[in-house]
């Protein structure tokens, strides 16, 4: 399963265009995180959205694809944003993976973002 970065960069047409190959060896989930994507719609001012929103919104998901492909465990890459929500979901959920890549992996969010200013 991908997690994409952002919050909101979604990025189905990247997968397709670059990525492809893997779905020859594997299901390739493409998560599109609520309000980004396919996923789209603007957030009213009553929710509150926080990362463990998101965190619970992967484990719904991946507990789906578990029971639909019969499987016990998948396979998380997230990448920058995602890599923050992946290593959150493989911290609170180890046993639903079987291993996690982090692609552009942010270690520290508050430096990353103070150099990015």
């Amino acid at each position: 399963m991908y997690l994409h970065g952002g919050p909101g960069d979604a990025a189905l047409p990247l997968i397709y265009k670059y990525n492809s190959e893997l779905g020859k060896t594997f299901n390739v989930v493409v998560w599109e995180q609520r309000g980004a994507g396919k996923s789209y719609y603007t957030f009213s001012n009553e929710e509150q959205i926080s990362s463990e929103t998101y965190i619970e919104d992967v484990y719904s998901l991946i507990h789906y694809l578990l029971e639909t492909f019969k499987q016990e465990k998948v396979y998380l890459l997230g990448h920058s944003w995602g890599s923050v929500l992946g290593l959150i979901f493989i911290k609170k959920y180890p046993h639903l993976v079987y291993s996690y890549f982090g692609s552009g992996q942010v270690v520290n969010m508050k430096k990353r973002v103070k150099v990015s200013i």
